[in-house]
């Protein structure tokens, strides 16, 4: 319950700037909006968008009953396909709580390589979206000391969720700031646990995750 704890206050300061943003920005783009007439043709949705984001993590499951979930980072690159579907392909390292006794500390860090669909609705300054995700990710086991062999086990993941995009700049390049969760299933990866606990666990993980980032568009 600690950890939890910990986990979701970690959460909150993560959006605190990000609802700060929410809610000043939207007012900020209506008067810049309504001081136009005319649309300015750089205003459009871009075909290409990158980002980068931090995300923090919750365990469902029962590797939730050793594990907990922790903070990461995120980079992805998006592709517009045809009209409000995009294709959007992202890379994250999270790194968990640790299991740990008074002799030794277990680390697992997760790696996620995912594809998928998105499929957003609303204006060149304000994008909602829903997105789906399939692909790979990677659990790797490090120790406080060598009592148990090193690995590193993969399997497949499968995952969606939702999100919103507030452009902050316009022109060529526009900024956007991402709000967004997701929801991942994975199958059987192997955990690194203290050996008073166990050693190993294999267990099939449940994540959800919340990020706070950027977008850049390219032409």
């Amino acid at each position: 319950m600690k950890r939890i704890t910990r986990c979701a206050a970690a959460v909150l300061l993560l959006f605190a700037p990000a609802a700060v943003l929410l809610l000043f920005t939207p007012s900020a783009m209506m008067a810049q909006e309504a001081a136009s007439n005319e649309p300015d043709p750089r205003d459009k949705i871009p075909r290409w968008e990158v980002g980068a984001a931090v995300i923090g993590s919750l365990l469902v499951g029962d590797a939730s009953d050793f594990l907990d979930g922790g903070l990461g980072i995120l980079g992805a690159v998006g592709r517009a396909a045809s009209g409000p579907l995009w294709i959007r392909a992202d890379v994250s390292y999270l790194g968990l709580d640790a299991d740990a006794s008074p002799s030794e500390r277990a680390d697992n860090a997760i790696l996620s390589l995912g594809v998928g669909p998105e499929l957003g609705v609303g204006w060149p300054g304000l994008r909602f979206y829903l997105r789906g995700s399939a692909g790979l990710m990677a659990n790797f086991q490090s120790r406080s000391r060598l009592s148990l062999p090193e690995e590193t086990t993969w399997a497949g993941m499968l995952g969606g969720g939702l999100g919103i995009r507030i452009r902050l700049s316009s022109g060529s390049h526009p900024v956007a700031l991402d709000l967004g969760g997701d929801v991942f299933k994975t199958g059987e990866l192997a955990f690194a646990r203290s050996s008073e606990s166990g050693g190993v666990s294999n267990q099939e993980l449940g994540i959800i995750t919340l990020r706070a980032g950027l977008t850049v568009g390219l032409p």
